[in-house]
Formats: structure tokens, C-alpha cells, sequence
């Protein structure tokens, strides 16, 4: 599992684009986005019947886990299965690609191929699904702007325009909306053994506390 130290602020448009042109001369741009520097991402994401998951994201518990399906732009046949795992600043991800034909099993709910799959990962998610009844319960999608600085191994991104809706499973995806309150740009920060100096003042922020802001819970927020 992918293990890394995670902070996120919420900032506004001034303060993204003065974290741009900073990161711009010191890290990399994220290839597969716009020309603009942007990209679009969507995320279903599964909580059980009681909303262990959210009700864990709401109080802060120490260690927090939760599963989404990941696609970008606009091609859902290709879709990525993700474990995050939360405790304290540290944050750990597993994260396995569907093939367009898994995806097609996963939107008529076929299940049971994952029980004996190779992979780790989609034999975890089948006994969660099976024995705590995960289910599809929201999505959300947003734009983003990512960049990567190689010592430290560092991951800074920006998202913005965040739209979130009810999600009942893979066929469609909801009609999405703001959320109830609007975070402006949510800006994230992650690293591995440490954070190098140049990043830290490149995206240093005058004034501003460390956020809980969960997209996952904004994506609740209309039920």
C-alpha cells in the first residue's frame, strides 16, 4: 500500500494562482491534463447500510476506510478501484484498473469473479461488499490540477468546481450539483518521508489552518 502524509487546505482563486506559477518553476504538471493544466475526475463511492464510512469521516475517528470507483475526463469504460485508508496526517491508498470488460461485469452486479481474482485488492473489496453490503451511495465529480516534485516524493493538487449527487450504482451517473457549501479550490499536499523546503514555501499560506474538508461528506450533504 501507498503510504504518504497528507494536508489540504481550502484556498481561493488569487491564492491557486499564486501556488501555480510557484509550483510551475519547481515541479512537474500533471501530462494527461488540458492545456489549460486541467483535468477531469469522477469518484462513486460505496458505504455500507449503517454509513460507517461517512459517520467515521464526520467524527474525525482515528483510523477511517472507504472504497471508490475512479475514472477520468470522460471515459467511464476504464475505471480504477480504490482502498483509501485514513489515519491521522497519514493516508494510504491501494488502487487496481478495471478493464473495460470488468467494468461491464460491475454494471450488471456481477460480483463473484473477484472472490478468486489475483489481485489482492478486488478479493479485499468482495468480502467488504458481501459482508458489510457495500453499496454505490454518491458521486462526485471535479476539475484538477496536479503537479509532482520527485525528492520527498511530493503530490500537489487543486480542485475546483466540485459537483456531487446521490449515486444508486454505475448505469448513469446522477445529476451533480454544488454542494451545500462551497469549498472554493481544495488544495492538497502529500508527501512521503519528507517535505522539501522549496515545495513548503511554494505553497506556503498566510493565515490559513489545515482542513478536514471530506468530499465524501459534501457529497452526503443533500440527503
Amino acid at each position: 500500500m501507498e503510504t504518504r502524509q497528507e494536508v489540504k487546505y481550502l484556498i481561493s482563486v488569487p491564492e491557486a494562482q499564486a501556488i501555480r506559477i510557484n509550483l510551475s518553476a519547481l515541479a512537474s504538471p500533471d501530462p494527461y491534463a488540458d492545456p489549460d493544466g486541467w483535468y477531469r475526475v469522477h469518484s462513486l463511492y460505496f458505504d455500507d447500510p449503517w454509513d460507517t464510512a461517512l459517520q467515521n469521516a464526520m467524527a474525525g475517528v482515528g483510523r477511517q476506510e472507504k472504497y471508490r470507483l475512479r475514472y477520468y475526463q470522460e471515459k467511464p469504460e476504464w475505471v480504477m478501484l480504490e482502498r483509501k485508508t485514513k489515519d491521522g496526517l497519514l493516508r494510504g491508498k491501494e488502487r487496481e484498473m478495471l478493464t473495460p470488460e470488468e467494468t461491464a461485469r460491475l454494471r450488471r452486479g456481477d460480483m463473484d469473479w473477484m472472490k478468486t481474482d489475483e489481485r489482492e485488492l478486488l478479493r479485499r473489496f468482495y468480502g467488504a461488499w458481501r459482508t458489510r453490503m457495500l453499496r454505490i451511495r454518491s458521486a462526485v465529480s471535479y476539475d484538477r490540477m496536479a503537479y509532482t516534485f520527485g525528492p520527498g516524493e511530493v503530490r500537489v493538487t487543486m480542485d475546483r468546481r466540485i459537483r456531487v449527487g446521490r449515486a444508486n450504482g454505475l448505469e448513469s451517473l446522477p445529476v451533480l450539483v454544488p454542494p451545500r457549501e462551497e469549498p472554493g479550490i481544495v488544495l492538497e499536499i502529500k508527501w512521503g518521508e519528507y517535505l522539501p523546503a522549496a515545495i513548503r514555501r511554494a505553497v506556503t499560506l498566510k493565515g490559513k489552518w489545515p482542513s478536514a474538508y471530506s468530499k465524501y461528506v459534501a457529497s452526503r450533504s443533500w440527503e
